[in-house]
């Protein structure tokens, strides 16, 4: 299975198919059968406090799919969904090394701690139209997958990511 900026491109019994992020459903069934288990469900609220519920969370062990409005976002944190291998085009995956992925063109995003060694690299970048960057001021917005690092491996990849919203 193969995690892209469009989507979720897998191959199951021989055919292979992409489901676009557009699919929420469609990428929690996938993750659902793949899994061999039901995910816990939980919804999402507004982040200002005011109750309102925005989405829902679809939860298995090292995998969370949030739905806002039938689009979906994924988190994985298992470098296998199922016997699934996961990773990104560029052949990234959980449990990859920092070295591997800067290899395959991450770059730094983000050093949380300070100490020199990036624990955000983005993978598999591309200019979103009509959006401005908050990190690269007076370029257009980018939308790539997040790849967090800890203890200089991949331990987690998001999709997408990008550096034009702060919430």
């Amino acid at each position: 299975m193969t995690i892209t900026l469009d989507g979720v491109s897998y191959t199951v019994g021989g055919t292979a198919d992409t489901l676009s992020y557009d699919d929420g459903s469609g990428i929690v069934d996938l993750l659902s059968g793949l899994s061999g288990s039901e995910p816990a469900v939980t919804d999402i609220e507004d982040p200002w406090g005011n109750g309102t519920v925005v989405g829902s969370s679809y939860e298995w062990e090292g995998i969370v799919v949030s739905v806002y409005n039938g689009r979906a976002g994924v988190a994985i944190s298992v470098p296998e969904v199922g016997d699934t291998k996961v990773q990104t085009p560029e052949g990234i995956s959980v449990g990859s090394t920092r070295a591997e992925a800067m290899a395959a063109g991450a770059w730094t995003v983000w050093d949380q701690d300070g100490n020199g060694n990036a624990n955000y690299l983005g993978i598999g970048s591309r200019e979103v139209p009509d959006t401005r960057s908050l990190s690269n001021p007076g370029s257009v917005g980018i939308e790539y997958l997040m790849l967090v690092l800890a203890d200089d491996a991949v331990g987690a990849i998001h999709v997408p990511a990008n550096d034009f919203s702060d919430i």
